[in-house]
């Protein structure tokens, strides 16, 4: 499937980031202030077309931050319907992220 590249979003905060997406295989989220965060679904496990990247089995998805492996640990789905929680590890210590997009007024 081909790459898809979004347009930088502006954050007050962290200036330009771009999210690129492939398909349900990659994701690639970086900017002029946050570093380079990927998420790989291994190819050979099945997609589900209710997730986004297609799985939430950590032994099929592979997290890099700047190209360095950390430890991912899905959760069961969404909080909200456009919210998604996660927890990463790159000291050995667990951190648990929540994402909820902001919608820009329009």
């Amino acid at each position: 499937m081909n790459e898809i590249d979004r347009a930088p979003i502006e954050d007050t905060y962290f200036g330009a980031i771009t999210v690129r997406l492939n398909g349900q295989d990659r994701i690639e989220v970086d900017g002029e202030a946050i570093p380079r965060v990927t998420l790989e679904r291994d190819p050979a496990a099945e997609a589900d077309p209710q997730i986004a990247i297609g799985t939430r089995d950590p032994a099929h998805l592979t997290m890099r931050l700047d190209g360095a492996p950390v430890g991912l640990l899905p959760a069961k789905g969404r909080l909200t319907r456009h919210s998604y929680r996660w927890t990463s590890s790159t000291t050995g210590r667990p951190t648990a992220w929540s994402r909820t997009p902001s919608r820009a007024a329009g």
